[in-house]
């Protein structure tokens, strides 16, 4: 069963409390609950962000986010994908663009591929994030990429090698209606150069396979010569070929 819990005006809310630490208090009495337990999923918001997160979180709740994500909900629920299972989803918003502590590509890698804490929790998040503008789109796929990868962490666990993770993100991205946008010679390049590999558990080649050159740089690791974003494009052009055969 899932149901989506609207948290996005509480965010907005924490930030009507002036910067300091009567904020962060209020955020952390959120966050936790008397015993120390994470009470809502909210470890990617950033209690300290300046005004361009409340601003972007208006934008959204003037979209009517949480509606639209309730309508995906009911519309996901209507098929019943998680049997007996109670689920919740929820959207955060992550503070990449000034968030001293929010990494871009580090961020969405524990969100996709370390996410055991809030999945053991029933928690399903969709992040959104504070470097892109507000639109339904991606909402929408915010939260259906997250229901989506819950079903398959569901089915088949938590991924632990590079062959595993194509394997769940081809499967997510393809249900959520993604479209390759490499050609097919770099989508069998990007193969041959992982093929060697699929077998790592190594976080540094996880990351430089799945973003690319630019962010395996940007965090200190070794380059694969692969493009931004090339093992998401493989994981989708493998899912959508099985899928013809």
């Amino acid at each position: 069963m899932l149901t989506h819990a609207p948290l996005l005006q509480l965010q907005r809310d924490l930030y009507n409390i002036p910067a300091g630490r009567e904020r962060f208090n209020a955020y952390i009495a959120e966050l936790r609950d008397n015993d120390g337990e994470m009470r809502l999923p909210l470890p990617a918001m950033n209690p300290m962000a300046k005004e361009h997160v409340p601003a972007l979180l208006d934008e959204y709740l003037a979209l009517g986010a949480d509606d639209i994500a309730q309508t995906i909900i009911d519309d996901l629920q209507s098929t019943n994908p998680f049997g007996k299972a109670e689920y919740r989803t929820a959207l955060v918003l992550a503070d990449d663009e000034k968030g001293q502590w929010t990494n871009r590509v580090a961020t969405d890698f524990s969100h996709r591929f370390k996410s055991r804490p809030m999945f053991r929790r029933n928690w399903l998040v969709g992040l959104l994030w504070s470097s892109e503008r507000a639109s339904k789109l991606a909402l929408e796929n915010a939260i259906r990429l997250t229901v989506y990868r819950g079903l398959w962490i569901a089915e088949h666990g938590f991924a632990q090698t590079l062959e595993q993770m194509l394997a769940q993100e081809g499967f997510v991205q393809k249900k959520a209606g993604f479209s390759p946008t490499f050609d097919p010679e770099e989508i069998e390049y990007t193969a041959e150069v992982l093929h060697p590999i699929l077998q790592s558990d190594a976080e540094p080649e996880l990351i430089a396979a799945f973003y690319g050159d630019p962010a395996a740089v940007e965090l200190g690791h070794p380059k694969l010569g692969l493009s931004p974003n090339a093992g998401f494009e493989l994981a989708l052009a493998q899912s959508i070929r099985q899928k013809q055969l």
